[in-house]
């Protein structure tokens, strides 16, 4: 995601709070002072906060006028902004618009400088999640290793480090196609009960190991619980979870959605 403050004296050539182009991938907020006016207003702000939840906004790039530079990137849970000067020659290649358009004119002729700022939209494990996941792992011989994967982004969120990694033979790529299995199986559940299903948990016993998959769905986080294969049965495992599961979701609680 990217936020590309603009300076200009002139007004856009449009009155609504912003428009977009690309499918949703530019999204030009205005520079009119009604709307810089309105912007704190409730309804304005449920309007953002519908915008910014039904747009991809790892691929979405927002213009946003200097007036608005500081409440625009205070919407988003994070201080590690990157900030660069942007050229208006490249910013006009970014826009994706033909030159006849109203909005590329604007860019072309009425701005006087840009900027931008980044950060990456996938947040880090917090260094006590990690904590947590190491205790269980040591303090629990059930449990021989903790994986959360982020189902947003397709990789692994947080995992534990121990001294049974090594003892441990499991083959990740192998855990990695179960759980496609395991989501999928989810997904159907969670379908047949209109979407009602928050958490499901599913085991796997294969002959590298024993796999528990727990489903945190209103996180979009599935935490994977593995055991070695001469450990112990299933029901000791799934006895291991119950209360790794109630405190591993209690250290998550703050994860943006």
């Amino acid at each position: 995601m990217e936020i590309i403050v603009y300076e200009t004296t002139e007004n856009v050539p449009f009155t609504k709070l912003y428009q977009e182009w690309g499918g949703y991938k530019h999204v030009l907020f205005s520079n009119h002072q009604s709307q810089i006016a309105k912007f704190n207003q409730p309804e304005v702000k449920n309007e953002i906060a519908f915008l910014l939840e039904h747009i991809n906004q790892d691929e979405v790039v927002f213009y946003v006028p200097s007036e608005l530079e500081t409440k625009f990137k205070g919407l988003f849970n994070t201080q590690k902004w990157d900030r660069d000067d942007i050229v208006l020659e490249e910013l006009m290649k970014k826009l994706g618009l033909l030159k006849n358009n109203s909005v590329y004119q604007f860019f072309e002729k009425k701005i006087i400088k840009a900027w931008r700022w980044t950060f990456n939209m996938k947040e880090e494990c917090p260094e006590k999640c990690v904590r947590l996941l190491n205790e269980k792992v040591v303090g629990d011989e059930a449990i021989d290793a903790i994986v959360i994967f982020d189902l947003k982004y397709d990789t692994i969120f947080c995992e534990s480090k121990s001294d049974n990694d090594s003892k441990l033979n499991i083959n990740l790529l192998k855990s990695l196609i179960m759980l496609k299995n395991a989501t999928d199986e989810f997904s159907n559940n969670a379908e047949k009960a209109n979407g009602n299903y928050k958490e499901y948990g599913h085991f796997y016993k294969e002959n590298v190991g024993i796999f528990f998959f727990h489903f945190l769905n209103d996180l979009n986080l599935v935490i994977l619980f593995l055991a070695k294969p001469d450990d112990l049965l299933i029901g000791n495992l799934s006895a291991a979870t119950i209360e790794c599961v109630s405190d591993i979701r209690a250290c998550l609680s703050k994860k943006t959605l």
